[in-house]
């Protein structure tokens, strides 16, 4: 009888595990649940590379069925590179200096079902983003007499001045308050969670192009009960 018990103890507990893990998606596919109010993931190592301007680049997503109400905790990481490259060459006629500026940004934003999930929910400034988040930033530029000084044998004081300006997230967690009320395209409880990108790059009198770039990265999905009248 003891047997007996501690094989229908034993079978509870793996189905307890099995339907307790989260779902995910292989290598650069998107996840997907039927099951309602589940963990949902995804995890990809595609890289995305850009030397030029571009807007909604898609990193990943995941599908996943939710009852209303209920609030999402929507997490993503990802491993990103920037490339800057400034050079000294030639001179300005009026100043007899040399300034050079290269930069690149990558921006990173969630949607479901295509509305944008905002950081608050707070009112504030209209002029101020609540959604897209700065995952990565960098101005590089550089400014000498040196070339001039050089050229024209002039005697002044020569000087070299670099500087770099760098902003950085790599993880950030959005919270998306009642699902309910985001736009359910099927009307069946299934949204899609989304990762969207832009970068902007600009390069300045160097050889090769700045860019930016998205490795290694994963989106989960959780879903909560947030306390009620919740404001972020």
């Amino acid at each position: 009888m003891k047997k007996w018990i501690a094989i229908v103890v034993a079978t509870v507990l793996v189905m307890s595990l099995v339907f307790a893990l989260p779902t995910f998606a292989g290598p650069g596919g998107d996840s997907s649940s039927t099951a309602a109010n589940k963990i949902v993931a995804q995890g990809s190592t595609l890289q995305v590379y850009e030397e030029a301007d571009k807007t909604d680049i898609r990193l990943c997503g995941v599908t996943g069925k939710f009852s209303d109400p209920t609030d999402l905790m929507i997490q993503f990481s990802a491993e990103t590179a920037l490339y800057t490259e400034v050079k000294a060459k030639g001179k300005d006629v009026v100043s007899g200096e040399v300034i050079d500026e290269a930069s690149a940004k990558l921006e990173v934003w969630v949607t479901i079902d295509g509305t944008t999930v905002p950081v608050t929910n707070v009112s504030q400034r209209e002029e101020l983003p609540n959604g897209p988040v700065v995952f990565d930033y960098r101005l590089f530029g550089i400014e000498t007499n040196i070339i001039a000084a050089w050229e024209e044998g002039d005697l002044v004081e020569e000087f070299i001045r670099l500087w770099i300006e760098t902003r950085s997230a790599h993880t950030f967690n959005w919270v998306a308050l009642n699902i309910g009320e985001y736009n359910d395209v099927g009307n069946d409880g299934i949204y899609e969670i989304e990762v969207w990108a832009e970068i902007d790059v600009e390069t300045g009198a160097a050889e090769n192009p700045s860019y930016a770039a998205v490795g290694p990265r994963v989106l989960i999905v959780e879903p909560c009960k947030m306390a009620t009248g919740s404001n972020l």
